[in-house]
């Protein structure tokens, strides 16, 4: 199974430690403090880290999606 890179942006402006209640998730260094992103494995952890933001009182303003990656190794034939 391949993980999915989701970036989920916040109103507010999280601390390293208060990032690190959310599991699955960290701060991405390029989001200003706004921004979490993970590796998550399916749509229902997207949904566990949506519904933990708002058990924490945060407001979402955003969700990306990036698509796997479909770049794969080649073997040369031999």
């Amino acid at each position: 199974m391949v993980a999915t890179v989701v970036r989920f942006r916040v109103r507010e402006r999280l601390s390293a430690r208060f990032a690190s209640a959310i599991d699955g998730v960290c701060l991405d260094p390029g989001g200003g403090g706004r921004v979490l992103i993970g590796e998550l494995p399916d749509a229902s952890a997207v949904y566990g880290v949506i519904d933990r933001l708002r058990d924490l009182g945060l407001e979402l303003t955003g969700v990306e999606v990036e698509p796997p990656a479909t770049h794969r190794a080649h073997s040369s034939p031999s």
